[in-house]
């Protein structure tokens, strides 16, 4: 018998969403109101290096101690978390099952299938599974997701939410996470469209591209350019590069999307979100005027209330870098 890992089950109200990466820690907590979702705190912090690398926490203590001072700064006050556990052994799955079997039956058939899939011995590996419905491909089967990593990887994942304070209550690969915060951004786009999500992480001379399909990452590919604006001084010195090229990047884009969707016709994507160094508001809209889909930063606050402490423009600014913490959170809403 596999042991169960917390990543679908249940949507407790009041979560902690904590996103830990190589460079920082993202909180975002949000409370259910009657119509809809609250931000009631939100903050980042930035990690010493080597902290954390390649989903392994190396330093539980210190990791803690950011998280307990993050929560001091920002006012969190919910003590109830979701964390995101990366790298390359938390793994996501798409299994296919008869449509037909009763529920005991399909989860004894995927806890059989799960075991060709774990990144472990399947006694050393947590894992949960979530049936999506029915294959587009084939209405006899159904879908399911499966979502497996470490137990120590899990285990070392709530002791730094302990360290910090807080009540380890779900765990979930980062990717599910990330996909709901995008979904959340998507919907709040007014027209946005059908077809599916792609996401654009911008850094200064290269664009990840993650595109989303039903609350799963199907496609990841990295696309290079070079259109960095550089300024310069009074004596004609140039200075390091202060901005992003909007030509450069909408062209890097496109390349990327009409690549994917030569490789997966007939899928074809409706809205691209830039999040990274390159989701100013004035970047992502000259982009989008060159862009054969809509552009827009990837913001999953929109349709959210506000406590009153938080400051609306600021969280705009910031939203970009929370969608994992965002989408952690979401599991508390309606």
């Amino acid at each position: 018998m596999l042991s169960v890992l917390r990543l679908f089950k249940g949507k407790p109200a009041g979560l902690l969403g904590v996103d830990i990466g190589p460079e920082s820690i993202k909180l975002v907590e949000l409370s259910k109101q009657a119509h809809g979702c609250r931000v009631e705190a939100y903050g980042m912090e930035p990690l010493p290096p080597n902290t954390f690398v390649d989903g392994q926490f190396s330093d539980v203590e210190r990791i803690g101690e950011a998280i307990r001072e993050l929560k001091r700064q920002n006012g969190c006050r919910s003590n109830r978390a979701a964390l995101a556990l990366t790298g390359p052994l938390a793994v996501i799955k798409t299994l296919t099952v008869d449509a037909a079997l009763a529920d005991a039956d399909v989860a004894a058939t995927i806890e059989v299938e799960a075991e060709r899939h774990l990144p472990g011995p399947p006694d050393e590996v947590a894992y949960d599974f979530e049936v999506q419905g029915l294959s587009p491909l084939d209405a006899k089967q159904a879908e399911a997701v499966l979502a497996a990593c470490p137990k120590a990887q899990v285990a070392q994942g709530a002791a730094v939410l302990r360290a910090g304070q807080l009540r380890p209550i779900v765990v979930e690969i980062g990717d599910l996470a990330l996909a709901r915060g995008l979904a959340e951004a998507r919907t709040a786009l007014a027209g946005d469209g059908e077809g599916l999500t792609a996401l654009f992480e911008v850094g200064q001379s290269a664009a990840e591209l993650k595109v989303f399909e039903r609350g799963l990452c199907i496609h990841r590919a990295t696309e290079a350019f070079d259109g960095s604006v550089g300024t310069r001084d009074a004596v004609g010195d140039e200075a390091a590069p202060s901005a992003i090229d909007p030509g450069a990047l909408a062209g890097a884009a496109a390349q990327a999307l009409e690549r994917f969707e030569a490789s997966a016709a007939p899928a074809r994507v409706g809205v691209a979100l830039f999040a990274g160094i390159g989701a100013s508001s004035a970047l992502v809209e000259a982009v989008d005027e060159r862009l054969p889909v809509r552009a827009a930063v990837a913001n999953p606050f929109r349709r959210l209330s506000l406590a009153p402490p938080i400051d609306r423009q600021a969280l705009f600014r910031d939203a970009p870098g929370l969608l994992t913490a965002c989408g952690l959170a979401l599991r508390s809403g309606p």
